[in-house]
């Protein structure tokens, strides 16, 4: 995994947090991704896939939100 997938993710994580998850569920989502809450030395496709599944929930976030109004 290189520095980028890291900024990365924690960036995404970020942007959850901002949108109302607990650490807990961002530890929960990374374990259902990766198998392991420690990123540290997970391979590039796991962190692509986490990547992923953090987008996914973004998107969900956005739309749940968005249709709350």
């Amino acid at each position: 995994m290189t520095n980028s997938h890291i900024l990365l993710i924690e960036e995404l994580k970020e942007q959850l947090l901002t949108l109302g998850y607990y650490p807990f569920q961002l530890e929960e989502i990374t374990k259902d991704a990766t198998g392991t809450t420690n990123i540290e030395n997970i391979n590039s496709a796991r962190a692509n896939y986490l990547i992923s599944s953090l987008k996914f929930y973004i998107n969900f976030s956005k739309c749940s939100f968005s249709t709350k109004k």
